[in-house]
């Protein structure tokens, strides 16, 4: 029953649509997408792509009143760096190089 419910999830994160139409329109749906990472957090003001090998590999994006806060993880660590922007554009941006160097250099 648990395999049934993880691949109903998995599934449920690819076929869904970013809720914050500014990421939604960013492009970084597509750009995990292509590589099997999933939307595993979809909130207006919330969203993590996860990565289909690691519990511990995700990219976060959390939006509160005045910043934009982004959140990349650390090759082969348990920990994240965090930062922050003022626009959307940027965070996007970074988190999209940040992706690429990422599994580029694994």
């Amino acid at each position: 029953m648990q395999e049934h419910d993880n691949m109903v999830t998995q599934q449920n994160a690819i076929t869904q649509k970013c809720k914050n139409k500014i990421f939604a329109e960013s492009g970084l749906e597509q750009t995990f997408g292509q590589h099997n990472w999933l939307l595993h957090i979809n909130e207006p003001d919330h969203i993590a792509f996860k990565s289909p090998t690691s519990d511990y590999d995700y990219f976060e994006i959390f939006v509160d009143t005045k910043k934009i806060n982004v959140s990349i993880p650390l090759k082969n660590s348990t920990y994240k760096y965090k930062t922050s922007f003022d626009s959307y554009f940027n965070a996007c941006e970074y988190v999209e190089m940040q992706f690429h160097d990422f599994i580029n250099n694994k």
